[in-house]
This record gives structure tokens, C-alpha cells and sequence, in this order.
């Protein structure tokens, strides 16, 4: 399902990573992308959150939580 997530955010240059999965929450790393000609496009981690909690609730039900470990960049 992250690889599916990927697609969302790859379009900008972002990159997400399954950390692992504990007791229902799921880690993932979210290097952020960069726009420069539309910054606001970038998705924002709580949005990227919301699209895995989605995810996992039709694909991996045991998967409750999402844990969003963040990288914005330089």
C-alpha cells in the first residue's frame, strides 16, 4: 500500500518509506518534495496521513494508526 501511496507523492519528489508496524500503527517516512512553481501542490503530511489511514482501512484493517516521520528537506 505504500507503493500506492508513492504515486501521490512522487510527482514532486517525494518519497515514502514503511518504518514498521506496531501494535496496529503503522511508520512511515515522508521525505516532502519540492514545487517551485506551485508550492501549495506539495502534499502536506496530515494529508498524506489521511490518504494511508484510508488505505489501510480497506486493505489492512489491523492497521489502525499512522505515524508520520517527517523530512521537509533543505
Amino acid at each position: 500500500m505504500i507503493e500506492q501511496a508513492q504515486s501521490l507523492v512522487a510527482a514532486d519528489g517525494g518519497a515514502l518509506r514503511l518504518l514498521g508496524v506496531e501494535r496496529g500503527c503503522a511508520r512511515v517516512a515522508y521525505k516532502m518534495g519540492r514545487n517551485e512553481q506551485c508550492p501549495e501542490c506539495v502534499l502536506a503530511p496530515e494529508d498524506v496521513r489521511g490518504f494511508l489511514l484510508e488505505m489501510f482501512a480497506r486493505g489492512a484493517p489491523h492497521i489502525t494508526a499512522v505515524e508520520m516521520v517527517v523530512d521537509a528537506g533543505a
